[in-house]
């Protein structure tokens, strides 16, 4: 009697999780495309000696206090990071390793985008070795996530609320539509501390419960969050200062609105989004410069150390780790 074939294996349905990663990844790619395009439209009408010229010409007081502006941003980025990982897990690491994390983390995550899955990769690697497991650090992306969306609520709010006129006319949208934004904004924002004063249960986030902070710490979320987006602006207004005589509240307005667009779009570091929006909004064909400046200032430079501060912290990792490794060969 022969024996009787196997069955063909059966395929059912493709899982959630990975038609989920399918779908972001695909849309990751796209947001990639896109961001290049922009970049492509928004550089081919500039020569190359054009732009290294008007470069040159920015004097070193306005690096100097982009630097600095810059520094203070991560500063603020770290005292968010540090109240992030003492709502995740109640009692944080010492304050200058959640600012080296935080330095890796987001000097990467903001230079390459998908901040989510590029900087908490690198969180994860790092705050696992400091005692966080896979949980603790989704609720620090979480906190960190909604620390930043506070930030360009309320700064978006205020600047419109600050200058309707003038950013009416900038953008081009009438100023009561404006005004109808900038107050759901506010009340946006607003909501949140009220929402973690009344919701004490966890709220399900797929197969995780997080836990809502605490009202204060929700308004210190607010506050921090307002003044770094007040931070990156600064830094923005003084690369783009030497080439515009554009005031500062429509350069604000005009980089919290790319802000916003490209962490809707999901284009990697907002690359090629804030230079078509900007160029397109102020016709001034020099401010190319000061915004790859900017890029410069505020995101190959922190990309630098960010990368310095994980290879540092591996290294070290691997130095530490080498004698147990080796006692558990020879045990072999």
């Amino acid at each position: 009697m022969s024996p009787v074939p196997p069955e063909p294996p059966k395929h059912g349905p493709v899982p959630k999780t990975m038609s989920w990663r399918l779908i972001s990844a695909a849309l990751g790619a796209l947001a990639t495309l896109l961001g290049l395009y922009l970049l492509y439209r928004v550089f081919q009408r500039y020569e190359m000696n054009d732009l290294v010229a008007a470069l040159r010409e920015m004097h070193p007081s306005a690096v100097a206090l982009a630097g600095l502006c810059t520094i203070l941003t991560f500063l603020g980025f770290g005292v968010a990071e540090y109240l992030a990982v003492g709502y995740a897990k109640g009692k944080p690491p010492a304050a200058l390793t959640v600012l080296r994390v935080a330095v890796a983390g987001l000097g990467v995550g903001h230079s390459i985008g998908l901040a989510a899955l590029s900087s908490g990769a690198i969180r994860y690697r790092m705050y696992t070795r400091r005692g966080l497991d896979l949980v603790d650090v989704a609720k620090v992306i979480f906190f960190s996530g909604v620390t930043v969306a506070l930030g360009i609520l309320i700064t978006a709010a205020t600047l419109i609320l600050l200058r309707t006129e003038l950013v009416a006319e900038l953008v081009q949208v009438p100023s009561g539509t404006l005004v109808l934004m900038a107050v759901a904004f506010a009340a946006l924002a607003a909501a949140y501390p009220v929402l973690c004063a009344i919701r004490r249960r966890p709220i399900r986030l797929r197969h995780t419960s997080i836990r809502l902070p605490k009202p204060r710490l929700a308004l210190a979320q607010m506050g921090i969050g307002a003044l770094n987006q007040m931070l990156i602006v600064a830094t923005f207004y003084a690369c783009l200062a030497p080439f515009t005589k554009a005031s500062f509240l429509p350069i604000a307005a005009l980089y919290v609105g790319a802000d916003a667009t490209a962490v809707i779009s999901h284009v990697p570091g907002g690359w090629g989004v804030l230079e078509y929006i900007v160029l397109h909004f102020l016709n001034e064909p020099r401010l190319i410069a000061g915004i790859v400046a900017f890029r410069a200032i505020y995101y190959l430079v922190p990309l630098f150390v960010g990368l310095t501060v994980f290879l540092a912290d591996e290294s070290l990792h691997m130095l530490k780790d080498r004698p147990r490794r080796r006692a558990a060969s020879m045990a072999r």
